[in-house]
């Protein structure tokens, strides 16, 4: 591929494999001096065993038995009628807060896992290797991304590059046929029929020579 990119005819560019567009990519790369990386594989990390205690909070207490939990729960919200809340008004600031009736309940059952002393203490080493596993690969990952971000719009370009030439094939194809409609409209009249074609649509010149060029235009034409 010794053919730079910009020259690159719309056939030669419908025919690129994503293998000759990422060899183009990384060409880009290092005219502009952008490292050229592999982006990092996600690592696999020790498996750590389940969080073995479940508790159940109240008001920031936890407690390994929920009808205590409950109990304690249903206490506090029974004192609601005398519960209050402080406010403020913005306007006049913060020193002026007053209080006024709590509304909603006080306090809710939350239940949460986590490990024991007995378990956390058993993993603590492979929690410490799953950190630095994570660590190193946060490290390579983020030099990853900062290059890929400097070649955004070299991506785009050669990306948007190749969409530009499926459109115009896609129009291509697809004009070669509505022409035709013209063309019997006008009886024949290439003149008339392209000038009633070009106030309906948009072609590009491009696409419009290809067609002039096509075996199926000049056979319409040749019927005529």
């Amino acid at each position: 591929m010794e053919k730079q990119f910009e020259l690159l005819t719309d056939a030669e560019l419908l025919a690129l494999t994503q293998e000759e567009i990422d060899w183009y990519i990384k060409l880009k790369k290092a005219e502009k001096g952008v490292k050229i990386l592999i982006c990092p594989a996600t690592p696999e990390y020790r498996s750590t065993p389940d969080k073995d205690i479940t508790t159940y909070e109240v008001n920031g207490y936890l407690f390994t038995d929920r009808t205590t939990a409950e109990e304690i729960s249903n206490f506090i919200n029974s004192k609601i009628s005398t519960a209050l809340k402080t406010n403020y008004n913005y306007n006049y600031g913060y020193d002026y807060k007053y209080v006024e009736p709590y509304e909603g309940n006080l306090s809710q059952v939350n239940t949460g896992n986590y490990y024991s002393k007995q378990v956390y203490d058993s993993i603590k080493d492979m929690i410490s290797s799953n950190d630095k596993i994570k660590k190193a690969y946060e490290k390579v990952k983020e030099e990853y991304d900062a290059e890929e971000e400097k070649c955004t719009e070299i991506v785009d370009k050669i990306y948007e590059a190749v969409n530009k030439a499926k459109e115009r094939k896609y129009q291509e194809d697809e004009y070669k046929i509505r022409i035709q409609e013209y063309l019997r409209l006008a009886n024949g009249n290439t003149e008339v029929a392209w000038n009633f074609f070009e106030k309906a649509y948009t072609i590009e010149p491009q696409v419009k020579n290809k067609i002039l060029e096509s075996e199926e235009y000049t056979n319409a034409v040749k019927g005529y």
